[in-house]
């Protein structure tokens, strides 16, 4: 018998049985939402139901919960619906855009620029370097092997939030090191120039003690705790692509524990 091994969880992942068990459920519930009648006020009972649960699961307000087809109607929504709602009453009208952003936000962002809207993505550092023991165990690669690597600083609300570093075998991305990353979504790059296609990650995530150039970065005092994120990206063959670590404020993320019984 065939054995199929999926690793496309990066793009779709199979349906969780509990997911699948309240579909059913709510197999008979076809009615507009937004209708009057009977069939319409019970699915719209059944989707406020859904708001409120996951509203707990985020500790938000089931008002703040909007459902979207999919990531890319979930970033134009963000974008085009409410990017007047969040300047509402001030004079901001830039939005900072990662190199690595998916092609919806990218494309997004260049209508955006069309309506006077500045974004920006700048790459700190971009160059050529030699694997030392740790990166060369990490990806698979001989000691000294020339790769490719880049630093970025995200900053939200003109804050510095995250410092990140990526190293990649530059044998499997030749010539990246001569690409304007500053205004590009780095995964369209990859997929576009090399035909590779990123298939899933695996993270360590870390508190630990910042050092100087991460507490000059991100405006800490040396020694000051930091979330440390250390991941790989792998190929849709399986192959290790890049490794990454994102020191960040440990503010911007929030973490929370579901235990299921």
């Amino acid at each position: 018998m065939d054995r199929i091994v999926y690793l496309d969880n990066n793009a779709t992942t199979q349906m969780a049985q509990e997911v699948i068990e309240i579909m059913a459920e709510n197999a008979d519930l076809y009615g507009n939402a937004s209708s009057m009648h009977t069939l319409g006020r019970s699915s719209s009972t059944a989707i406020e139901w859904a708001r409120g649960e996951v509203a707990a699961l985020i500790d938000s307000d089931p008002g703040e919960i909007y459902f979207v087809s999919g990531a890319s109607e979930a970033n134009n929504t963000v974008f085009n619906v409410f990017r007047d709602r969040i300047d509402a009453g001030n004079k901001r009208n830039r939005i900072l855009l990662s190199s690595v952003e998916h092609p919806a936000s990218i494309e997004t962002m260049k209508y955006l620029v069309s309506k006077g809207y500045k974004v920006e993505n700048k790459v700190i550092e971009q160059k050529i370097i030699e694997s030392n023991y740790t990166i060369s165990h990490i990806l698979g690669v001989p000691l000294a092997t020339k790769l490719f690597y880049y630093k970025r600083l995200r900053i939200v609300e003109d804050q510095p939030k995250i410092l990140e570093k990526t190293y990649i075998n530059l044998d499997i991305v030749p010539g990246l090191d001569q690409v304007d990353l500053n205004n590009a979504a780095f995964l369209d790059v990859i997929e576009n120039k090399y035909g590779y296609h990123l298939a899933s990650n695996q993270e360590d995530i870390l508190i630990v003690a910042c050092n100087d150039e991460e507490a000059n970065y991100l405006n800490l005092s040396s020694g000051q705790d930091i979330v440390l994120i250390k991941g790989n990206s792998y190929l849709n063959i399986g192959k290790p692509f890049e490794y990454y670590e994102m020191a960040a404020i440990p503010s911007f993320f929030r973490f929370r524990s579901v235990i299921h019984q």
